[in-house]
């Protein structure tokens, strides 16, 4: 079966530290539930997990996101998050990998990655190998890399995603990571380079498409308190490829990814509930 959309790497648990039981979460799954919210259909996550958290197929399943997981044994992987009284998420708890570490895709995802209308995967440290795996399966089809906040990533791979891939997500503090912004705007200034979205927290997003830049103001949380923002850019990756996927324009979609990321920050959980 050909799926209109793959996400494909980090699945697992989040676990929150006054709560008995985890939470879904890990950007590939993240970023397909958002997918589905946002209206797409022919979706499918790919990744591994544990018996710990063998329940997180039927979890994508009730939200329309067809289950491509693999159970092998050993732990999920899992993320200890804090949330702190702005409603922004403390990490430092830690994060294990489990199955995830040197995990490579059997048959079913490798088709369904190798096939997918476009491909998304999330890359850190662990799963930078799923994203060079993923540069050899397609070619200048179209594929979503998100580098996160790039600190697990040198500059020369940096420049090896924006030419490599149609769409580039980073999450960065518009201060703090200023010249990481540049270094990708640079990129993306490079004949044949791919789209470079940028998530900026409260200061919205921007986006550069060669030498043009494109800037959104974050919309209004619903409710207007930030609850936890856990999950913010997976929310907003999907809704941008959601729109992008209809024929959007870049503020267009930009704007559909703000919405639903200030949509996630209003409830504890990487993933908004259904309604």
């Amino acid at each position: 079966m050909a799926f209109s959309f793959v996400t494909l790497g980090d699945v697992g648990l989040d676990a929150y530290g006054d709560e008995a039981a985890p939470r879904p979460g890990g950007c590939a799954l993240n970023v397909g539930c958002a997918l589905a919210t946002a209206g797409a259909r022919g979706v499918a996550t790919a990744g591994p997990v544990g018996p710990d958290g063998a329940w997180l197929g039927g979890f994508l399943e009730a939200r329309g996101v067809t289950s491509l997981l693999e159970v092998k044994e050993g732990r999920s992987p899992s993320q200890r998050i804090a949330v702190l009284a702005d409603g922004e998420r403390d990490f430092s708890g830690g994060y294990a990998p489990g199955v995830l570490a040197g995990w490579r895709p059997g048959h079913a995802a490798e088709e369904a990655a190798r096939g997918a209308g476009l491909l998304y995967v999330p890359t850190f440290d662990v799963t930078r190998p799923l994203a060079e795996l993923a540069f050899g399966w397609r070619g200048r089809r179209p594929l979503a890399i998100d580098v996160m906040n790039a600190s697990d990533h040198d500059a020369a791979f940096l420049a090896e995603v924006v030419r490599r891939a149609s769409v580039v997500f980073a999450g960065f503090d518009l201060a703090r990571d200023a010249g990481r912004i540049e270094h990708l705007a640079a990129c993306a200034r490079v004949p044949g380079a791919g789209l470079v979205v940028v998530t900026l927290g409260p200061r919205g997003a921007r986006a550069f498409e060669g030498a043009a830049r494109f800037d959104v103001a974050a919309a209004p949380v619903p409710g207007g308190k930030v609850v936890d923002t856990t999950g913010c850019g997976d929310a907003f990756a999907g809704a941008f490829l959601a729109a992008r996927a209809r024929g959007e324009a870049i503020e267009a979609a930009l704007g559909a990814g703000s919405r639903q990321a200030a949509r996630v920050a209003s409830w504890r959980g990487a993933v908004a509930p259904l309604g």
